[in-house]
Formats: C-alpha cells, structure tokens, sequence
C-alpha cells in the first residue's frame, strides 16, 4: 500500500509520502456495525478540553473487514454543527492509498471494539484567535451538534451507506471568574512555552502547576490536558522530564485516571499510562469497571497483538 499524507484541498499542501506493505480491496460480506461518540455531559465552559471517544462496534457473528477507523474526511468524519445549520471550520487531512488485489481491509472480530480518543479543538474550532496557546483551534461559546460518521466499506467507491453516530449536543458557556483564572493560569504557562524566550525552565514549571492542580482537585478539567497534551509538547520541543519528574507524572496520572475514570478525560489519561512501561500492570483493574479501564484494556490488548493503535494526542 502507498500512503500520502496531504491536507484538505483548501491548504493544497502535500505533506508527505509513505510505502508501505499491506495485503487487495474485496468486497466484504454483510456487517454489522455500530458506531457511537460520547463526551462525557453536554455542557463545557469556553476554553475547557473537550474529549471525545469513538467507538466502532462488530455486534456480528464474524470478522468484520473495514476501512481505517481514523479522522479523514473519506474514513471517519467529525462534524461540528451550529443552529443556523453553518458549520464550524476544522482541519482537514486526506490520506492517499494504493493497494494490491489482495487487501481486504481492516479486520474486527466479532465482538471486538476499536476506540479512539481527541480532543476536538484539535480539529475542530476557529483558528487563529486569542486563546488558543492550548491547542490549534477555540470553539467558542455557543451551542453545537457534533456529528460523527464512518465511511466503513472498502470498496472505494461504493453506494453502501456509511455508518452514522446518534448526534451530540454540546453547549460551550462563558467562563465564570474562577474558571477564567483556571483557564488563564494554563494558557499562560503554554504560550510561554511557544515564546522560545520564555521557555527555559517550562518543564520545571509545568510539573509544579501539575503538582498542584491534581493536589487541589484531581477532576480540575485541565489536569489531562497538562499531563498529556502539555507533557507531549514539551517532548516536540526537546525538553524532556527528569526522572523525578517522570515519577511525579506517573503518579499524577494514575490520580486523575482514576477520578475521571467514566469520563473520556480520564481515559485518555489512562491510555497515556499503558504506554508507560512503568506504570502498574494492574493498571485497569484498578480503574475497574469503567469507560477508562475498559479502553486501558483494550489498549494494552491492541499493543501485545499488533502494537499501539491510539497514543497520547500531539498538538
């Protein structure tokens, strides 16, 4: 198979090419599959994460052969919805294949799941506003309908309908005084880490603000945010954490995946850990019978078959 990564025809930019050795595209038998989204609750306060699990589902009795279950606008599509119908911009990323005769697609056994994890402003939201040190893209305050589908089938193209998500209204509200300061303190930390005047010293920084957030309250709604995304950017930059500070992460995160344990928020923390060689290897029964220990499990199921499938997200 030969891939090329390029983005939406509206940048025009192709970014990069790859070859890669897969098996050809048949057509599949009759599947059922089902598709969900969650996020947790509805309402969020400007500037806050908002985490979003995928869900594909084989309620079948056989092997399930698909397409990629990732964001593209020809695999799996996220739609952000205002109430005069007008869309929310997002970025877009098309990925070019060529296979042989032999491909059949991505196989789910039956029963199995596959799952993936984002925060939607990194693709979805206004770009270029005040604000957005955290991520690439502010959703403002507003109400919206998220709309989730997967272009499941194989055969490309085809008239088979795609898989459709319930919708999800969220409602992003103004920030209340405290809220802001919260909201301030992290956006001020991430912009000094953009300015490369100011970043030395960042990681020390960083730590001492994660510290003391999981320590005040570990459900604080910017907790995964610092100890993912934060800690992720600051790798990019070339600065990496110390061993202490590698020991104080793992603790944090084990704290704020079991407090947001049912929330997208605490699983995407959890699936951060199993890609910590460290972290206890009885990390999802400790997390028990919730939305983050059953993705930690299938996680970790995903890494000894076939090695990672969904990691901590980039900026």
């Amino acid at each position: 198979m030969k891939c090329s990564l390029r983005l939406s025809p509206i940048a025009s930019v192709l970014v990069s090419a790859i070859l890669l050795l897969t098996a050809p595209i048949n057509s599949s038998a009759a599947q059922q599959l089902a598709l969900s989204a969650s996020v947790g609750r509805e309402v969020f306060f400007e500037g806050e994460p908002i985490y979003v699990v995928l869900q594909l589902t084989n309620a079948g009795p056989d092997t399930a052969w698909t397409w990629f279950f990732e964001i593209t606008p020809d695999g799996l599509d996220l739609t952000l919805q205002r109430p005069d119908s007008s869309v929310v911009p997002k970025f877009v990323m098309w990925i070019d294949r060529i296979f042989s005769t032999e491909w059949r697609g991505v196989p789910i056994a039956a029963g199995e799941r596959q799952y993936l994890l984002l925060p939607l402003q990194s693709s979805l939201g206004e770009s270029g506003l005040p604000g957005s040190a955290m991520f690439n893209r502010k959703i403002v305050a507003g109400s919206y309908t998220l709309g989730v589908r997967f272009h499941a089938s194989v055969n490309r193209p085809t008239t088979l309908p795609d898989l459709v998500a319930t919708p999800l209204r969220i409602e992003v509200r103004a920030r209340t005084p405290d809220e802001d300061r919260s909201f301030s303190e992290v956006e001020r930390l991430m912009s000094e880490g953009w300015d490369r005047n100011t970043r030395p010293g960042f990681v020390s920084r960083l730590m001492a603000l994660i510290k003391a957030r999981v320590a005040r309250d570990s459900l604080d709604p910017f907790a995964p945010f610092l100890v993912n995304e934060a800690v992720t950017t600051a790798s990019a930059w070339g600065l990496p954490l110390s061993s202490t500070d590698s020991v104080d992460l793992r603790a944090a995160r084990l704290t704020i995946a079991r407090s947001q344990r049912f929330l997208p928020s605490g699983a995407m923390v959890a699936v951060a850990l199993v890609f910590d060689p460290e972290s206890p290897k009885d990390l999802a029964s400790q997390l028990g019978p919730s939305l983050a220990g059953e993705i930690a499990t299938w996680q970790a199921q995903r890494r000894r078959r076939s090695g990672p499938i969904i990691r901590p997200s980039d900026r």
